[in-house]
C-alpha cells in the first residue's frame, strides 16, 4: 500500500492490503507539509498492536505485538498471555511484507527487542531474556536480568534496548545498561533516561523524552559524569532542550486531562505535549540530524530542528509553523516508536488502537470520551509505515546488508557508510567475529580514515574486541575533530596507563573546545592516585581558565575526583571559576549530608519492610516518578523527602494520592514546577481504599520525619471528598480542604 502526501492538501486514499489471500479496505487520512510517500509495509491482520521493531543481520524486520495492552476501557485481560514476537518476510523483495512468522508467542505485555549477539534480546516483564535464533525458531534461552522491568505499570517500565557506539545496550526508564562480554552478561548502573523510547546521535550521546517533554539531551558520553558517589549531575545529562511544547493536531483531541484550563484550544485540540514518546534523531541523507517525536494521543509525528553545539546552548525548535510533519484525522493512528531501517528510510510503528491511555491513571473525563466516540472498539489493528521523500527511489534488496554473510572487506567498507544503522551493525558484526586478524585493517581505518565517525567506529570496534589498546592509544592520531578526541580520552580513562593518559591529555590541551576540555576534565581525575598527581591541579587550572562558566566542565571534573576531593582546593573554591565553585560546594554538602548519587542510592533501603503491600504498590505506581528511595527524578517529579504534602501528615498524603497534584510543589521550602501534573488514582477501579491506605502508610513511614498511620475507613471518607474535586488540586487546595474538615 502506498499513498502520496503533498502540501497543503489532505489526501484520502482507500488502499487494499493482502495477507495470505485475504484483503481489507483501509482508509488512510494523513496530512503533511512535506512531499513524502508513505508505504504501509505491514498491517492487520498480519500484525496487531505493534509497539517496536528491529531488523536481524539479514535485514528482516521483527515486530513486538502488545496485543493485551488495554483490550478494553477497563484494561481487563491485560494478564492474558496473547503477546507475540514475529518475523516479517518479504518473499518477492518488493519492500512490502508478505508473511508474518511467529517466533515467540504466549507473552504477557512484551515491550522491547534487539537482534544482537547472534540472538534475540526481548523483554517480558519483569524479565530480560536472550534467546538464540536457530534459523527461525527459538534456541537456547538465557535469563539476562530477572529485575529488568520490576515494578511500575505498563506505561512506566524500562524499554528500548538501544545498541550504542560504545558497545553497551541502553534502555529508557532504566538505571542500567547491558553488554555480553566473554560469554557473560554484564549489568552496570547508568543514568536514568526517559519514559518510552530512546535514541542516539552519530557520536553516541543519548536522548530520551517523557509524556510532557519532547527531548532530553546528554551533552557528554554515557557514564562519564556519574562516577562520584556523592554527586548527581545537574547540567551535563538529561537536560530538557525542548522548550516549545506546542503541538498542532488536525482535530478535537481525546486526552486524559482535557478538562484542565488551557489544555485545549477553542476547537478542542490539545495545545501541548501530553504523550511524547519514541524519539528518533535521523541520520544519513534523509532529514539528517533532525529530531522526530511520536505524539500518539494527538495522532501526529513532530519534526524539529536540532542543533548540538559544543557548549551548553543545544536546543530544539519547531520545524514548521502551526503544523506538524505528519498528522492524521484518524484517532486510531497511534505512532509509538520511530526507527531508521537498513534502507535508510524512516519507519513508524503505529499501534493503531482507540484506547492508548493506561487504566492506572485514566480519568473519568477520558473514559466518557472513549465511550461516546466508541474508541474502545478500535482494536485488533496495527501498522508499520515507511516514509520516504516522494522523488526518492526506495532501495529494495542490497546483499551488502546481509551482515551474516558479508565479507570482512564489505564490513570495513560499511564502517564508512553515511548511515548510522549500517555502521553500528557492521561494528557489531566485526566484534562478533572475535577475529584478531581484523586488527590491522581496523587500526588503518582509525589512523587514516578521512571520516571522523569512521575513526570512532574503528576505535570502538577494536575496544569491543577486548584487545589491549596501549600501543594504539600511544600513537593515537593527532585528530583535530573534538568527538574523535573525546572517544580516545574516554577509552584512555578506563584502560590507559598513567603515562599514556597524561601524554594524550597534554597532546589535546591546545584544542580549546568545550567537548574536548570536558572530557579532559574527567580523564584527568584518573591520574589523581598516581605519581602524576602533582601535574593535575595545573591541568584543571588551564581548563577552568578557558571556560570558567562551563558547569558541565565542572561536573566532569567532579566526576573524576572521588577520594581526592581536597587535592586542588584553591582551584575548586575560588570565585574566579564560579561554576566550579558552585558544583564543588554542592559536592561537599552532599558528602557532609550523606546525599548519594541517584545511581548509587537507588537500591538503598528506606527502612520499611519491603514485603508490605504498601511498598509493592509504591514501587508499581509511584517509584516510576519519585524513585524507589523517594528522592524524585529530575525534570519529572519532586522528592518526597522534605515535601510539604508528605510532612503535613498521612491524610494529605492519602488525599493527594487520590486526587493528584499540580504545582508549584513545596520541597524543603523551595517551590518547584513541572510540565505535567501528578495523576490521581481515584478513577482507577483496580485501586481499593485499602491500597490507598497502604501506599499512604508506606510513604508516611518511609519518607516523613514522624511516622503516621491511616485507617481504611478514613480513606473511604477522603475518596468521597476527592470525588467532588473535578480537577487536579494544588497544595493550597489540599491544605484548605483538610483544614475545614479536621
Amino acid at each position: 500500500m502506498r499513498f502520496l502526501i503533498i502540501m497543503p492538501f489532505l489526501i484520502l486514499i482507500s488502499c487494499e492490503s493482502t495477507y495470505m489471500g485475504k484483503t481489507q479496505q483501509a482508509p488512510f487520512k494523513y496530512v503533511s507539509p512535506e512531499s513524502i510517500t508513505v508505504d504501509v509495509v505491514a498491517s492487520e491482520p498480519m500484525i496487531e498492536a505493534p509497539v517496536t521493531i528491529d531488523w536481524d543481520q539479514q535485514g528482516r524486520m521483527w515486530v513486538v505485538e502488545m496485543t493485551n495492552y488495554m483490550p478494553n476501557v477497563d484494561g481487563a485481560g491485560e494478564d492474558i498471555p496473547t503477546g507475540k514476537i514475529k518475523i516479517l518476510l518479504d518473499h518477492d523483495h518488493d519492500g512490502f511484507m508478505d508473511e508474518a512468522k511467529i517466533f515467540l508467542d504466549s507473552l504477557i505485555l512484551p515491550r522491547a527487542i534487539a537482534l544482537l549477539y547472534n540472538g534475540l534480546l526481548y523483554v517480558e516483564p519483569p524479565n530480560l531474556w536472550w534467546v538464540a535464533t536457530d534459523g527461525d525458531t527459538p534456541g537456547t534461552r538465557i535469563l539476562v536480568d530477572s529485575l529488568y522491568a520490576k515494578g511500575g505499570n505498563v506505561e512506566h517500565q524500562p524499554n528500548g534496548l538501544l545498541y550504542n557506539i560504545d558497545n553497551w545496550i541502553y534502555s529508557a526508564k532504566s538505571h542500567f545498561r547491558y553488554q555480553l562480554r566473554n560469554g557473560r552478561w554484564i549489568k552496570e548502573p547508568t543514568s536514568f533516561r526517559g519514559q518510552w523510547g530512546i535514541t542516539q546521535d552519530d557520536w553516541g550521546r543519548l536522548y530520551a523524552n517523557n509524556n510532557s517533554n519532547g527531548l532530553f539531551a546528554d551533552y557528554v558520553l554515557p557514564n562519564t559524569v556519574i562516577n562520584h558517589t556523592f554527586y548527581t549531575p545537574q547540567y551535563a545529562i538529561y537536560q530538557n532542550v525542548f522548550e516549545d511544547r506546542s503541538i498542532y493536531p488536525l482535530h478535537a483531541t481525546s486526552i486524559n486531562r482535557g478538562y484542565k484550563k488551557d489544555a485545549l484550544d477553542s476547537l478542542g485540540r490539545v495545545r501541548h505535549l501530553t504523550s511524547a514518546c519514541g524519539p528518533l534523531i535521523s541520520s544519513g541523507d534523509v532529514y539528517p540530524g533532525d529530531v522526530f517525536i511520536c505524539v500518539p494521543e494527538a495522532n501526529l509525528i513532530k519534526r524539529t530542528h536540532f542543533a548540538h553545539s559544543d557548549n551548553d546552548s543545544t536546543g530544539v525548535s519547531n520545524y514548521y509553523q502551526d503544523e506538524e510533519f505528519l498528522a492524521s484525522m484518524d484517532e486510531g493512528f497511534r505512532p509509538v516508536n520511530l526507527f531508521t531501517g537498513p534502507d535508510n528510510l524512516m519507519y513508524i510503528v503505529d499501534m493503531h488502537r482507540g484506547v492508548i491511555q493506561h487504566k492506572t491513571y485514566m480519568t473519568n473525563y477520558l473514559r466518557k470520551l472513549i465511550m461516546d466516540k466508541k474508541l474502545d472498539q478500535i482494536t485488533g489493528m496495527g501498522r508499520i509505515l515507511r516514509l520516504s521523500q516522494s522523488k526518492r527511489d526506495i532501495p529494495i534488496t542490497d546483499k551488502k546488508l546481509d551482515f551474516d554473510n558479508a565479507s570482512d572487506t564489505d564490513l570495513f567498507a560499511l564502517l564508512e557508510s553515511d548511515h548510522r544503522y549500517v555502521r553500528l551493525r557492521a561494528q557489531h558484526r566485526l566484534i562478533q567475529k572475535d577475529d584478531l586478524t581484523l586488527l590491522p585493517e581496523l587500526i588503518r581505518l582509525f589512523y587514516t580514515s578521512q571520516n571522523p565517525i569512521t575513526q570512532v567506529h574503528a576505535l570502538r570496534t577494536i575496544d569491543g574486541l577486548r584487545i589491549p589498546l596501549d600501543t594504539i592509544l600511544l600513537h593515537a592520531p593527532r585528530s583535530d575533530h573534538p568527538m574523535v578526541i573525546v572517544h580516545i580520552l574516554d577509552i584512555a580513562t578506563r584502560i590507559g596507563t598513567p603515562s599514556i593518559t597524561l601524554k594524550l591529555i597534554q597532546q589535546y590541551l591546545p584544542i580549546k573546545n568545550h567537548d574536548v576540555y570536558r572530557q579532559i576534565g574527567r580523564t584527568t581525575g584518573s591520574l589523581l592516585s598516581t605519581k602524576e598527581k602533582g601535574k593535575i591541579c595545573g591541568i584543571y587550572n588551564k581548563l577552568l581558565l578557558q571556560f570558567p562558566n562551563d558547569a558541565i566542565l565542572a561536573e566532569m571534573i567532579v566526576s573524576g575526583i572521588e577520594g581526592h576531593e581536597n587535592s586542588c582546593p584553591t582551584i575548586f573554591t575560588t570565585h574566579r571559576f564560579p561554576k566550579m565553585q558552585l558544583v564543588y560546594a554542592k559536592l561537599k554538602a552532599n558528602m557532609h549530608n550523606g546525599q548519594m548519587n541517584n545511581i548509587y542510592r537507588k537500591n538503598q533501603s528506606v527502612g520499611i519492610d519491603t514485603r508490605t503491600n504498601g511498598k509493592l504498590l509504591y514501587d508499581r505506581h509511584c517509584s516510576i516518578c519519585h524513585g524507589q528511595g523517594g528522592h524524585g527524578i529530575s525534570s519529572l517529579a519532586p522528592s518526597l523527602i522534605g515535601a510539604h504534602i508528605v510532612e503535613s501528615g498521612v491524610r494529605p498524603i492519602a488525599l493527594t494520592i487520590l486526587t493528584g497534584l499540580t504545582g508549584p510543589i513545596n520541597v524543603s521550602g523551595q517551590f518547584q514546577t513541572y510540565s505535567s501534573d501528578m495523576p490521581g488514582l481515584k478513577a482507577n477501579k483496580n485501586i481499593t481504599d485499602q491500597d490507598i491506605a497502604d501506599i499512604a502508610n508506606f510513604v508516611a513511614n518511609g519518607f516523613r520525619s514522624h511516622p503516621q498511620q491511616i485507617k481504611v475507613e478514613e480513606v473511604t471518607s477522603l475518596r468521597q471528598i476527592a470525588s467532588e474535586m473535578p480537577e487536579v488540586p494544588t497544595e493550597q487546595v489540599i491544605d484548605s480542604i483538610l483544614s475545614r474538615i479536621e
